[in-house]
């Protein structure tokens, strides 16, 4: 079906102030970082290109490619 390359795309890892890099808790009530939130419509075409890049892995097309 789709057997054309999405590329991946990476997302940056926020900066973290100095002050906090020398900090760590081990305390259960730490804060936990949350991923940046995303519009319906971004995740409908991460889904695509997700659901585009599985269908290539598995498809015959990619078998001479399989390592």
């Amino acid at each position: 079906m789709a057997e054309e390359d999405v590329p991946m795309t990476a997302t940056e890892t926020p900066a973290v102030p100095e002050e906090s890099k020398a900090e760590t808790s081990t305390s259960a009530t730490a804060a936990v970082e949350t991923a940046p939130a995303v519009t319906e419509e971004e995740d409908a075409e991460l889904k695509t290109k997700a659901a585009a890049q599985i269908e290539f892995y598995f498809a015959d097309a990619n078998l001479p490619y399989d390592k």
